[in-house]
């Protein structure tokens, strides 16, 4: 399944709406601020909440070209940083 889900985001191109759910440490707050700077112009709403045991919960609501979103996407994953990664298209 993991793979199937793989295989499908590589192929996505062309513009398209998308949610980005990330789960992380407190601690990587920084890193996660950094990343998602450098996507203000695909980012059309962003939502931070605090879970249980030093967690947090990053909610990206995106609409851009899908080149970008994957980009954004790999640098959370290669990050090292994040707990848990998902792309939502609708």
């Amino acid at each position: 399944m993991l793979i199937a889900d793989s295989k499908e985001k590589e192929r996505l191109y062309g513009r398209m709406n998308s949610i980005l759910l990330l789960i992380h440490n407190q601690k990587a707050e920084d890193t996660v601020t950094e990343i998602k700077h450098k996507f203000e112009d695909i980012t059309k709403t962003q939502i931070h909440s605090h879970l249980k045991e030093d967690k947090c919960l990053e909610i990206f609501i995106l609409d851009g070209e899908a080149d970008k979103i994957k980009e954004l996407v790999k640098l959370f994953q290669t990050s090292g940083k994040m707990e848990y990664i998902k792309l939502i298209i609708p």
